[in-house]
């Protein structure tokens, strides 16, 4: 009996050494995987969930819903993707994810009454307010749709379902003021219906402008524009020299789609005799068309199939063809950024083509200037001078941003000059709002919390920080909110400033903070910042953003979960790095610090005054001042 017992625990023993050495199968590591570009990899791991007997309902559903979006956007398998989508909605866990993807799908096949029944299950299963407002933007995006469709077939639209459509978009921008893909779709829906009243609303909205007269200096002329002519235009009710202003100020404000699909209500004749708006037509036919070949070389590269010299022609050849239509001159050699140089006086077009840190292939960057003013930063006694761009508008941010639609390229700098993708930007103030007021949103980040921070038996480093990065960021925001509802806001102005001072204060550390540094640095420190890596240059522009945001603990778990070998992973690894060993020597100042647990899991207890102090003593420049 006792050799039995003994095989017994050696047998245990050698089955749980067989598990630990198991690769990790989860959806937060397909999901890791796939936002890290590794789309096979990300795929391996969701078909072996799927495999297991004992999957959960809700983990079952989840990883069909990720492998149907694959099946769709990457392999362009229609078929089995709505298969995998039909039996996540038999599981009865996630059905308004299903049918939202669902919607999307149909309308990019063209099946556009489908897709209007897929958006209207979301709305009935919805069970938050963000998963109501998420129905609504698919419901009026298959509708905005079918009637693009419809007037390419020289047939109206249908003006009852493009009326509901607008007024769901309507009540979202009464409950989330600054929702950008909602004021866009409103725009262009209002558009359509030729209300321009409606399409103010829109474009103020989208801009996050008061009124004309709170519009950016960039954007002033056309705001003023849209605001004389637009209030008075209700159908047929424009002459052609006002439609025609109307689509010049649109185009001016990086909305040449829309500028181009509001000349529709002038004849052919009437636009190829006006050069201005002829041009305008062309450049947004070619926008187009660079967008969908940009995309489609994307999904190659994606499947290991992308030629990058095929692509890089296609590219230039369009661009060389809408040079010669516009007239414009060509010198030499072509190059694609000799063509952003013609065109940037003329369209605002702006971008590039080449290699990032974030994909080592050909890439294109390519939007529209929105914004542009310049700003003196202060840090430790030196002084920076930054000229802010912001592109908007975007035909392509790359291809990570394509890959994964909720990460990429924020911008990018060259010397004193600061690029920023105001696309990039414009849905974190609504997902921080739900983050802390939608109870289901609210729910799920609690339970990750608690289920990696809190809990003692997860060592994998990856889990903890993902963890940490929503408790931080939960943290943060509560207290933002706090403070506004101190103050004595309420109702939807508080919800309304709880936007604006988010935006503002993301802005003034990703930006002004982060970038004045390494403009501080270049200017001050000339020598030394030549000679650093880019992993320390980006280490101390982080601790400036850290320090001078006025969001501090936000800014902290922004960084804490985006650690990898790039420039800005190795930064973000030594910025927590920094953290825990503050804490380690200064654990007696942290509120409810344990001892018995390690710093890593205890970040989070730091107050914002504490991670300021933290990364403002770790700061050479501070320690420069404070050595005077």
């Amino acid at each position: 009996m006792k050799k039995l017992a003994c095989l017994c625990v050696v047998l245990i023993q050698l089955w749980g050494n067989c598990l630990a050495q198991q690769p990790e199968i989860s959806l937060e590591k397909a999901e890791r995987l796939f936002n890290g570009l590794n789309l096979s990899g990300s795929r391996k791991v969701l078909l072996a969930l799927l495999e297991t007997d004992t999957l959960p309902a809700k983990t079952r559903a989840g990883a069909l819903i990720y492998l149907a979006r694959q099946n769709w956007k990457f392999f362009r398998n229609y078929d089995q993707a709505a298969r995998r989508l039909d039996s996540a909605v038999t599981l009865k866990v996630l059905p308004h994810r299903s049918w939202l993807l669902r919607s999307r799908i149909e309308r990019e096949k063209g099946n556009y009454s489908a897709g209007l029944m897929a958006a209207e299950k979301t709305l009935i299963y919805a069970q938050s307010e963000q998963e109501k407002i998420n129905g609504q933007i698919a419901y009026a995006a298959t509708v905005y749709d079918w009637s693009l469709f419809k007037l390419a077939q020289k047939t109206a639209p249908d003006s009852a379902l493009l009326r509901k459509g607008a007024q769901q978009l309507e009540n979202i921008l009464q409950l989330i003021p600054v929702h950008a893909e909602a004021a866009k779709l409103l725009l262009g829906t209002a558009i359509l219906r030729q209300n321009g009243k409606q399409a103010l609303r829109a474009w103020l909205s989208y801009f996050h402008f008061v009124s004309a007269d709170s519009a950016n200096a960039h954007l002033h002329t056309p705001a003023q524009t849209l605001s004389k002519i637009m209030p008075r235009w209700k159908g047929n009710t424009l002459s052609a020299w006002e439609t025609k202003q109307m689509c010049s100020a649109l185009a001016a404000s990086g909305f040449y789609t829309y500028a181009a699909l509001a000349a529709t209500t002038l004849s052919q004749k009437a636009i190829r005799s006006d050069s201005s708006l002829l041009a305008i037509v062309l450049y947004a036919d070619y926008l187009k068309t660079v967008e969908k070949q940009t995309q489609e070389y994307y999904r190659a590269v994606a499947l290991g199939q992308g030629e990058e010299k095929e692509f890089v022609q296609a590219l230039e050849k369009n661009s060389i063809m809408l040079l010669e239509k516009l007239k414009l001159p060509q010198k030499g050699k072509f190059e694609f950024s000799d063509f952003l140089a013609v065109m940037e006086p003329r369209f605002g077009t702006a971008g590039y083509l080449g290699k990032t840190s974030a994909f080592g292939g050909q890439e294109l960057a390519l939007g529209h200037v929105v914004n542009r003013q310049t700003k003196v930063v202060h840090q430790y006694g030196y002084e920076g001078k930054l000229t802010f761009t912001q592109l908007d508008l975007m035909i392509s941010n790359g291809y990570k941003t394509w890959f994964t639609e909720v990460a990429g390229n924020g911008g990018w700098s060259s010397g004193d000059n600061i690029v920023q993708i105001r696309s990039r930007y414009l849905d974190e103030p609504a997902e921080a709002w739900y983050m802390i007021r939608d109870s289901s949103t609210r729910s799920e980040k609690e339970a990750l919390i608690k289920n990696t921070l809190m809990d003692p038996a997860v060592t994998d480093t990856a889990a903890i920080l993902e963890g940490l990065s929503a408790k931080l960021r939960l943290d943060a925001l509560d207290q933002l909110y706090s403070r506004l509802y101190e103050q004595g806001v309420r109702g939807n102005q508080l919800r309304a400033q709880f936007l604006t001072t988010f935006e503002k204060l993301l802005l003034n550390a990703s930006i002004f903070a982060h970038e004045g540094r390494h403009s501080i640095d270049q200017i001050y420190f000339s020598a030394e910042f030549e000679k650093a890596s880019l992993a320390e240059r980006e280490y101390r522009a982080k601790l400036s953003e850290i320090v001078f945001s006025g969001f501090p603990k936000f800014i902290l778990s922004m960084l804490v979960n985006k650690i990898g070998e790039s420039g800005h992973g190795q930064a973000n690894r030594k910025i927590i790095k920094t953290a825990t060993e503050w804490l380690s020597t200064h654990s007696k100042q942290v509120a409810g610090y344990k001892s018995s647990q390690e710093p890593l899991k205890q970040i989070y207890r730091l107050t914002a005054e504490q991670i300021k102090s933290c990364y403002q003593s770790a700061d050479p420049l501070f320690e420069g001042i404070s050595s005077r």
